[in-house]
């Protein structure tokens, strides 16, 4: 039968490691939801804005605006070459 080790019976430095880790993670979590909320609020922003722009316009002129001009860029030449927009 496997025996079972809990806190007290752990060394007390992999106690520490265990407990260090533990906080980096909850850290990690919270600087990531902090950050996942501030890109949405500035997004859920700029999309109601006023304009008669289409939500993809919006969306692709904030990504510009926060520094993702080179992807927006190159994936608008990606989807242009595969799928020309049609002359009307």
């Amino acid at each position: 039968m496997p025996t079972t080790t809990n806190e007290s019976s752990r060394s007390p430095v992999r106690q520490r490691r265990t407990h260090i880790l533990r906080i980096s993670r909850r850290t990690t979590a919270v600087a990531a939801l902090v950050l996942v909320i501030a890109v949405s609020l500035s997004y859920t922003q700029a999309i109601p804005a006023p304009g008669y722009a289409t939500w993809q316009d919006k969306t692709s002129s904030w990504l510009r605006d926060h520094g993702a001009a080179s992807m927006v860029n190159a994936y608008e030449n990606w989807r242009y070459t595969r799928h020309p927009p049609s002359n009307a």
